[in-house]
């Protein structure tokens, strides 16, 4: 392995030498390194293996990716210090090596940074929000039409149900049977859901560049505890801000981990809300429509919802697309995720209450 890495390593623009590399990270989609230089003066760097069937058009991937940054790096004085991924160029001027195997490589610099898979501090919540409300403030000029996307349906309820559908009607593994709760709560909360990608389709929501993955371990904190980075572009398309926001809230604001066995323990934790809703608004107020904030508190029981369905999906297809830890790791995904969306929309009226008075308080200053 040390020498496939060096190899690989070697065919990129590399300032330094390689000194080592060891697996890093805790991602699923690509086999990701950090290769360590000599030189103290040299920075380290993230090598991929990019995962060619999640991503199959990797030239489109990669332009999306690279238009991306290069929008960021020219908004530089606008960025308060928020630092964009920098991708390194291969010696023949690609952003992304294929070798003789048929795999795809790519390198970033690496951002030293510290990274949360759950979070309780109010500070760090705000910081989160801010980092992506950065993200989509500063790409608001980059016409959404330039990228492509990437998964298409990425974020399509309607494609999403369609799968779920044809999963239950094949139940390949014989697993119906045994989730009839959740597939009641699938059925009974998709009309309620489908509100979001109705007024979508009527244009209520500005297609913009999203993120489509604003998980908060893809936010990097310095030691001070203030945001640096928002890392992992591969799903930048065009989308709208309640996808973001949404997904945010879903991973940010839980009580408790996406697959958390103990349904008592979850919950929407509204102080976290508040924080992260603080943060996200101060950077993108000037930009969101009214339909777009009336709609933020809603999107978070939207994504979540559909998040639940892509896990039941997988659980009946036999858990070809999630990583699982145990078998039944899919069903608790699924449930974990109703019982949030459950929560959250026990607390739909104060979380709407929360994006108003934010938006009031910014609005008078």
């Amino acid at each position: 392995m040390k020498a496939l890495l060096k190899n690989i390593f070697e065919k990129f623009k590399i300032s330094g030498t390689y000194s080592g590399g060891k697996q890093f990270g805790s991602g699923h989609i690509h086999r990701t390194y950090l290769i360590n230089t000599a030189e103290l003066d040299t920075p380290d760097y993230i090598l991929q293996k990019i995962n060619d069937h999640v991503f199959p058009d990797i030239d489109l991937l990669m332009n999306n990716i690279s238009l991306v940054i290069n929008h960021l790096n020219s908004k530089k004085s606008n960025t308060q210090g928020f630092i964009a991924p920098q991708m390194v160029q291969t010696h023949t001027e690609k952003n992304y090596y294929k070798d003789d195997s048929g795999a795809y490589w790519r390198i970033l610099i690496f951002i030293p940074g510290l990274s949360f898979d759950t979070i309780n501090d109010l500070q760090i919540a705000y910081e989160a929000g801010k980092a992506f409300g950065n993200f989509i403030f500063n790409l608001d000029d980059l016409p959404a039409h330039f990228l492509k996307p990437v998964i298409p349906g990425f974020n399509s309820l309607t494609k999403r149900f369609a799968d779920f559908e044809n999963a239950l009607k094949n139940d390949v593994v014989k697993r119906s049977d045994s989730v009839k709760p959740e597939l009641e709560f699938i059925f009974d909360w998709f009309e309620p859901m489908m509100n979001i990608q109705s007024r979508e389709s009527k244009g209520d929501f500005t297609i913009r560049i999203t993120h489509n993955d604003t998980k908060i371990n893809n936010v990097l904190f310095n030691e001070s505890g203030k945001a640096i980075s928002v890392i992992d572009l591969d799903t930048v398309m065009p989308g709208t801000v309640l996808n973001d926001f949404g997904d945010a809230i879903r991973t940010t604001a839980a009580s408790s981990a996406e697959d958390e066995k103990d349904l008592s323990k979850i919950s929407i934790d509204l102080n976290i809300f508040k924080a992260f809703a603080e943060g996200f608004i101060t950077k993108t107020h000037k930009i969101l429509n009214p339909a777009e904030v009336d709609h933020l508190a809603l999107s978070s029981q939207y994504i979540t919802y559909m998040q639940a369905m892509r896990f039941l999906t997988d659980y009946l297809n036999g858990d070809k697309y999630y990583t699982i830890n145990y078998p039944e790791h899919n069903i608790v995904r699924t449930r974990a995720q109703i019982k949030l969306a459950e929560s959250m929309k026990e607390n739909q009226e104060a979380m709407h209450e929360i994006v108003k008075g934010i938006m009031h308080q910014i609005s008078a200053f």
